[in-house]
């Protein structure tokens, strides 16, 4: 009876261990972690060899029996590759992305501890970039901005109860001074004819050649003036 529970517990112990193994065919498997502070479900590759190597710039995530590390420049386990997902200890999602051979890449969301959205970041070769996203515990925006290969680039707004507060540009992780503003300058009006002027010029013109014709007119009209005969007051005699 002893030696049967013997042979039966040896081979649900070797049949456990078989399903925990990794299976060579796949290119990768899943692990499961479980930590007092939460759970951590990932995918890693099985193979390492002819990988190329690793960056010294790089932050690399890799599986450690029970536990995922991470280290700059290089790795000693197998690489994280797949889908990732780690749980806080009340099982809500804390955090979910994708690694590439060891490397954040694409869409990373996180959370906080109540459920709320905390961050959204894009990642590309465990740099970020492209549109990243914070939120408060509340689930409010607080801040909105880009990244270009792990470095602010480009516009980022700031907000507070839902409203803008602040607006800044950078780039290469460095703040833009505003462009001061231009000031306009106001012309000088050009000086125009005084109306007043030419008409008073016209005017008068006109009333000297106006003038002109009168005269001329009553000269005329004088010399057209018949002239009387005088009264004979001789009669012509009989």
């Amino acid at each position: 009876m002893n030696r049967l529970f013997t042979i039966i517990a040896v081979f649900a112990y070797v049949s456990c261990i078989a399903a925990q193994a990794p299976d060579k065919k796949k290119a990768k498997f899943t692990v499961h972690i479980s930590e007092d502070k939460g759970n951590i479900d990932a995918e890693v590759l099985y193979k390492t060899k002819g990988l190329a190597a690793a960056k010294e710039n790089k932050m690399y995530y890799w599986y450690s029996p029970n536990q995922i590390m991470e280290t700059k420049g290089g790795y000693s386990g197998r690489l994280l590759h797949g889908n990732y997902s780690s749980f806080y200890g009340n099982n809500n999602l804390k955090e979910k992305g994708q690694f590439s051979k060891g490397l954040k890449s694409g869409k990373w969301t996180k959370w906080y501890d109540n459920g709320k959205l905390m961050e959204i970041t894009n990642w590309k070769g465990s740099e970020k970039n492209g549109k990243y996203k914070l939120y408060n515990d509340q689930g409010e925006i607080v801040l909105e901005a880009r990244f270009k290969n792990d470095k602010l680039s480009g516009k980022s707004t700031s907000y507070h109860l839902g409203k803008v507060l602040d607006v800044k540009r950078y780039k290469d992780g460095n703040e833009v001074p505003p462009k001061p503003e231009k000031v306009k300058k106001e012309k000088s009006p050009k000086e125009k004819p005084q109306k007043d002027k030419v008409q008073t010029e016209k005017k008068s013109f006109k009333e000297r050649i106006s003038g002109f014709w009168k005269k001329i007119f009553k000269k005329k009209e004088k010399d057209k003036t018949p002239v009387k005969q005088k009264e004979n007051k001789n009669p012509a005699r009989s």
